[in-house]
């Protein structure tokens, strides 16, 4: 399952975050989005400061923090 996030990062560490809303009618949601946060199908919910893994969508490699 696939999460549109923004990605961002601070003093040498990367954070992401939801960009909002996930149902395939929403683009704006999309439009903000740089990457997309990769979470497994077992797993119910993340919690904050869980590090997961993210497909970028405008970076050349992938980033997992």
């Amino acid at each position: 399952v696939y999460a549109r996030a923004v990605v961002t990062q601070e003093k040498g560490t990367y954070y992401a975050s939801l960009t909002g809303p996930q149902g395939s009618n929403i683009l704006t949601s999309m439009a903000k989005a740089n990457g997309l946060a990769i979470c497994p199908e077992d797993v119910e919910a993340m919690r904050v400061g869980e590090p997961a893994e993210v497909q970028m969508l405008d970076w050349p490699e992938d980033i997992v923090f």
